[in-house]
């Protein structure tokens, strides 16, 4: 079983400055770690070995992952429309997801300037996006300019990001107590809920959108 500590010191392994070594790092978490609708509050070394997160998950692991190479991390929760999950799921169940919700980033220190390292989506499934002309995809401005996946020592702004509740303040924290606490006010069926529609959403992912290009 991999351990957090253990892939990531293999990662940045020669690598000579922070920069380096959170691009290794971003490069592994986006690709090796498939974006999926999973249990929202799993470890990182869970989601490390299972190789399969959602934005808080992928987002947990990064910032784990930047702070055993020694980079100062954060988590950045952000209160964005269901837009941002559009075509990820069946439409029934898109209809009846939360108008807003959390999304799930990860910020990094590099020469004292906090910024973004977005990895929720892997390249594969970025891909497929773009072939489909789903979510970001389907809106010639968005397409074009398509929130490049690809590693920037200034940032990586995806999707998501894009779809942010204009006035609506962000929350930081170094792990998910934030998310478990605003879960906790929700009626007890509200939470058993999401994880069924989260199961669901996981199917129409793997069985309708990747199954179709193996």
């Amino acid at each position: 079983m991999d351990t957090v500590s253990n892939v990531t010191f293999k990662l940045i392994k020669g690598a000579d400055t922070d920069a380096e070594k959170i691009e290794r790092i971003f490069y592994y978490v986006r690709d090796e770690i498939k974006f999926d609708f999973v249990d929202q509050f799993q470890d990182s070394e869970k989601i490390l070995n299972s190789k399969r997160g959602a934005c808080m998950n992928k987002a947990l692991l990064l910032k784990d992952m930047a702070t055993c190479a020694n980079i100062p991390a954060r988590l950045h929760f952000m209160r964005v429309s269901k837009s941002a999950l559009e075509d990820c799921m069946p439409e029934w169940l898109f209809n009846k997801w939360p108008t807003e919700f959390y999304h799930t980033l990860v910020e990094v220190n590099i020469m004292g300037t906090w910024v973004s390292m977005e990895a929720t989506f892997d390249q594969e499934f970025h891909e497929i996006l773009l072939k489909k002309n789903l979510n970001f995809a389907k809106d010639e401005t968005r397409r074009i300019n398509h929130f490049s996946n690809e590693f920037s020592i200034e940032g990586i702004n995806a999707p998501q990001q894009d779809c942010l509740i204009k006035g609506s303040p962000s929350k930081y924290g170094a792990d998910l107590s934030f998310l478990k606490e605003s879960m906790k006010e929700l009626p007890f069926w509200k939470r058993k809920l999401a994880k069924i529609f989260f199961k669901q959403a996981s199917n129409y992912v793997n069985q309708n959108l990747r199954l179709e290009e193996m």
